[in-house]
């Protein structure tokens, strides 16, 4: 996807690779990429753990005791793994702004739908900043328990100058830093900093204050995964 002119993103489906659809690699206003690039890309240097981790996707660990967080096709030992397919998917441009809409089953191992997901992504650009709206809707097929768990919803896997052994650093809403003292803890925000191929660059996700027991508890880990 292209906003203003200049690549931002590309949505995969992921049907064959993943089991799930997301959005890789991610690139800052500058063209700069911001998302670790395995496992679809193998790079130097690159850590090679989580092959779950793919740029940024919606997911969660347990939906009526299936997986559809840690659903790597290669994936053998995880329990019940789950797919989410995507149904439709339709993308409209913009000179600064484009919207992705798309429509999802999450779908059991014995191949029946619990829930469906509408998702809308707005991304917009300007001349310092790429931003993406996320409006999330899950209706269930039948009755669902999401567990108490934390893996999702929304992840995010960063490259490597994020982390905290690169000198990244994390700083949540409350001006708190490093993964010791911000994982699990409720925040506003979370933002992520690092330098990129000699750029200080920046990646945060606000939760709408709308949200289901806002502000949200993060999933922040050191390693450059934010959920």
């Amino acid at each position: 996807m292209d906003i203003d002119g200049q690549p931002f993103t590309t949505f995969h489906y992921g049907t064959l690779d993943a089991n799930k659809p997301y959005l890789a690699p991610l690139r800052s206003a500058s063209g700069k990429i911001v998302t670790r690039r395995f496992p679809m890309e193998v790079i130097e240097g690159e850590s090679r753990d989580h092959l779950h981790h793919r740029g940024l996707w919606i997911t969660y660990k347990d939906v009526n005791g299936v997986n559809f967080w840690e659903n790597d096709p290669s994936y053998t030992e995880r329990g019940p793994v789950g797919r989410v397919l995507v149904r439709h998917a339709e993308y409209k441009p913009g000179d600064k702004s484009g919207t992705l809409t798309a429509a999802m089953d999450w779908v059991h191992p014995n191949g029946k739908v619990l829930l469906t997901e509408d998702r809308t992504m707005t991304f917009y650009s300007d001349q310092k900043l790429r931003t993406i709206d996320l409006l999330v809707t899950f209706t269930a097929v039948t009755d669902v328990t999401f567990g108490d768990l934390k893996d999702g919803v929304l992840g995010i896997r960063l490259a490597e100058p994020f982390t905290e052994r690169k000198g990244g650093v994390m700083v949540n809403a409350e001006g708190l830093t490093t993964m010791l003292k911000v994982w699990g803890k409720r925040s506003n925000w979370i933002d992520y900093t690092g330098v990129v191929d000699g750029e200080r660059l920046g990646v945060a996700i606000f939760d709408n204050p709308q949200n289901l027991r806002y502000p949200t508890y993060w999933h922040a880990r050191d390693y450059g995964q934010i959920g």
